[in-house]
């Protein structure tokens, strides 16, 4: 229960404050897959841009950055 865990004073709410936690991060966790679906390289491929190595050293955070909200 991280730092907390000796201000609980009634253990038999833990059980259910442990359920509600996971269920709520459960549902984070569907809504996250529902917004960003899992997708294999190989399926995406033609979408990715064509960046050589050389480009890729050249490239500073601030550009990539600006590729990405692109």
């Amino acid at each position: 229960m991280g730092d907390k865990g000796d201000q609980l004073r009634d253990t038999s709410k833990a059980k259910c404050w442990l359920f509600t936690t996971l269920y709520r991060q459960h549902l984070n966790s569907r809504g996250r897959q529902a917004r960003f679906p899992h997708c294999e390289i190989e399926t995406a491929e033609q979408e990715l841009p064509n960046i050589s190595p050389p480009m890729i050293r050249q490239m500073d955070i601030a550009t990539v950055m600006d590729t990405l909200r692109q």
